[in-house]
């Protein structure tokens, strides 16, 4: 995820077409260097290393946690900066997310910081479901930012199940589609199952699925950015980039899903090289992903595990 966050805000800002110009499409891209993480990533490893000390939620660490991450200057999106500034000024954890008149976000700010959800509960899609809409109703209580939530933690889930083995994208697709509770993504999701495999073009993938900050233009085109190329990480996050738009959070996104599947060996190693030392890094998420692991092993056989795998 801030593999894909960093290579993604290279471009960020850029349209379809200054990319195509500029970089030549996805062989051009892949020789760019990353960015610096940004808000994708400080607020993943908040809600990682929240969940490492708090595998069943804690609501009020979580909070503390994304606050300790936030600068205020430098915006993680209108709709969580809003909620922050209320978490800041007292308002409690699972009221912050309400804004005032009830024009709630419908942003993608708690999909891009779902991953960990995705690694700790890959074999309970109940508990997956309900953790996800929690975590993300601490700044985005809009259905469709809580449902982009929940649909890029069982994308990671079901990345992580089937490392190792192949993978239909099309299929993944159709079961994200045959879970989502609302018309709206699961109309997307079909669209995208159609389109896996059939060479279509940027422009296309654009007009049909998104390419903006909101859940629902995004989390679906990350996911197929992933099951278009399920086979390369480079190519993955290279498409969602030469997509332009919102291209960060979308390159973060299909990141984390290529990442759980093909495992960190399959990030470019001149990729992770290159990440600028800043507030998190490359080696601070190995850290947390081990803390998950742990977890998820239990003590005692994480380590070696892990190391294995």
């Amino acid at each position: 995820m801030l593999v894909g966050e960093a290579m993604g805000a290279r471009v960020e800002g850029l349209n379809r077409e200054a990319i195509a110009r500029r970089f030549g499409g996805v062989a051009g891209l892949a020789k760019l260097t990353p960015g610096a993480p940004g808000s994708a990533a400080l607020s993943t490893a908040a809600v990682a290393a929240s969940l490492v000390v708090a595998p069943d939620f804690d609501g009020e660490d979580l909070a503390l946690r994304m606050l300790a991450a936030w600068d205020p200057k430098q915006s993680w999106g209108q709709g969580s900066d809003a909620a922050l500034r209320r978490l800041r000024d007292g308002v409690h954890w699972n009221e912050a997310g309400h804004s005032v008149g009830g024009r709630e976000s419908f942003g993608n700010g708690a999909a891009l910081r779902s991953a960990p959800v995705g690694l700790l509960l890959s074999d309970d899609a109940e508990t997956l479901r309900w953790l996800a809409e929690e975590a993300a109703g601490l700044t985005h209580q809009h259905l469709l930012s809580g449902e982009g939530a929940v649909l890029h933690s069982m994308t990671v889930a079901l990345a992580l199940l089937a490392s190792g083995e192949a993978l239909s994208g099309a299929g993944l697709l159709e079961t994200l589609a045959g879970e989502t509770r609302t018309r709206e993504f699961a109309s997307r999701l079909k669209a995208a199952a159609a389109m896996v495999g059939r060479s279509r073009g940027d422009a296309t993938v654009i007009e049909t699925l998104g390419n903006n900050s909101s859940a629902l233009g995004s989390v679906v085109t990350a996911t197929w950015c992933f099951a278009e190329h399920s086979d390369s990480y480079t190519d993955t996050v290279c498409r969602a980039m030469s997509l332009g738009g919102s291209v960060s959070s979308i390159a973060a996104m299909a990141g984390a899903a290529s990442g759980a599947f093909l495992g960190v060996d399959a990030i470019p190693a001149r990729w992770r090289d290159a990440v600028p030392p800043g507030e998190i890094g490359v080696a601070e998420m190995v850290e947390l992903a081990r803390g998950l692991f742990d977890v998820v092993a239990g003590p005692g056989e994480a380590t070696a595990d892990y190391d294995r795998a």
